[in-house]
């Protein structure tokens, strides 16, 4: 389900476990994995709620089709955040490789553009 495809995606960000998602959540791990895998399991709001609490996120994240552009927002609200921790020897290195990235990104870019259509 959508539902339960959301909150693996989540869970997953978190680095957690079924098991300890589970266990924050109040209830069974064998319920837990059926809400992540399957249409069948039909969890109530307060159980959702209970998840999300778990998770660390918003309720609507998980009940609406938030689809990539949540999840994109929440992951990098999570990546500034672990950035924000480094010292300034690994700020500089980390910021080295994005421009890397960005150029490498930008010459393939470039490079496509001046290819003649065939």
């Amino acid at each position: 389900s959508n539902i339960g495809q959301n909150l693996k995606c989540f869970r997953k960000l978190r680095s957690m476990t079924q098991k300890e998602v589970a266990e924050a959540a109040h209830i069974s791990l064998s319920f837990y994995k059926s809400i992540e895998s399957t249409n069948d399991a039909a969890p109530s709001l307060e159980t959702l709620m209970s998840i999300c609490m778990a998770l660390n996120i918003p309720l609507d994240f998980v009940v609406k089709d938030c689809g990539a552009r949540l999840f994109s927002d929440y992951a990098n609200s999570v990546l500034l955040t672990e950035i924000q921790k480094f010292n300034a020897q690994e700020d500089e290195a980390i910021s080295k490789l994005i421009m890397t990235l960005y150029e490498t990104i930008n010459s393939q870019s470039n490079k496509n553009e001046k290819k003649p259509p065939q």
